[in-house]
Formats: structure tokens, sequence, C-alpha cells
């Protein structure tokens, strides 16, 4: 197999490898790296953002699971570029809380991201709740990142228990699927 910049995983791979690069840049820290993390997270999302404009439509993997259609495209570019704005408004927070913790919630910031890049391309039943599953649980700990106000743990609990009836309402759907259809394609 050669390389290609418009191979239909490169833009998952690229932001998985960034995810790791910033999870292992918060770890040997030294000193308050928090807006160096959230400037490589930035310009690391706007590359992988560029690299989608080299995505070949109609490109598959798996037996048809995963599938590059232009619409799956859109949704990439779209997830990236929100992603990236997202960041460089998170560049600008004071908190020392958050400047300690920005590895963790770029982070998680980006599992989510890669969750919403797998799920545009899924066009298969188990490969599309895993990917929701992987863009909704780092939104649980997102949504209690601010642990010290009063409101974010409740908040992050109500979302997660609610995120669990849905994601069992889900399952059971796709059971029933799957026993009339006999496959989850």
């Amino acid at each position: 197999m050669t390389w290609d910049i418009g191979m239909p995983l490169l833009p998952e791979v690229a932001l998985f490898v960034l995810a790791v690069l910033v999870l292992l840049m918060g770890l040997v820290k030294q000193g308050d790296p928090g807006r160096v993390i959230g400037w490589i997270t930035l310009v690391g999302l706007l590359a992988t953002c560029g690299v989608t404009f080299f995505a070949r439509e109609g490109a598959s993997l798996f037996g048809g699971s995963f599938v590059n259609d232009s619409l799956a495209i859109f949704s990439k570019k779209l997830f990236l570029s929100s992603a990236a704005l997202s960041v460089l408004g998170s560049l600008t927070l004071k908190q020392s809380s958050f400047s300690r913790r920005a590895a963790e919630y770029h982070f998680i910031l980006l599992t989510s991201v890669l969750g919403m890049l797998v799920l545009a391309s899924a066009r298969e039943l188990i490969l599309l709740f895993v990917s929701f599953e992987l863009m909704s649980i780092p939104l649980y700990v997102l949504t209690g990142f601010v642990k010290r106000e009063d409101i974010a743990p409740e908040a992050a609990l109500k979302f997660f228990l609610v995120g669990t009836a849905s994601s069992a309402v889900i399952v059971y759907g796709m059971s029933f699927v799957f026993g009339v259809t006999g496959t989850t394609e």
C-alpha cells in the first residue's frame, strides 16, 4: 500500500496523533505550558482540516463501513474548523485552574472531535454506536471540567445519566434492526 494524502482514514489518524502528542506534552510539562499546548492544538486542528481538502470522495474502508462521501468530508471540515475556533477562544482564558489542566482539556476536546469525524463516515451500526460514544463520553467530562463551580458536577451527572439512557435505547433499537435484517449494515 502506498502512502497517499487522500487516504480515507488520514484525518482521523492525524487527529489521534495530535491528541496523543497533547497528552504526552501535558505529562512532561514544566511550569505552565497551557498556552503552548493550546497553540499546538490549534495548529494541529488547522493542519488536519487542511488534510481534509485532499480527501477523495467515494473512498471506503472496512468493507464499506467507513465511507468518505461528500457529506462526510464537509462534516469533517465543519467539525475541525469549529473545534479550532473553540480552541482559539479558550486561549484567552486566564483561570489558573484551566492553565494547569490545559492539556487535559485539549486532549478531551480532541478525542470528542475524533468521535465526530468517525461518526461522519460511519455506515455500519456498530461503528456508528462506537463513534457516537467516543464523541459523547468526553463531552460528559468537559461538562464537569470546572469542578470548583457548584453547577458543573450536577450538570455532568445529569448529562451522563441522560446519555446512558439514550445509549441503552439506541442499542435496544439496533438489536431490533439486527433481528429483522440479520446484519448491522
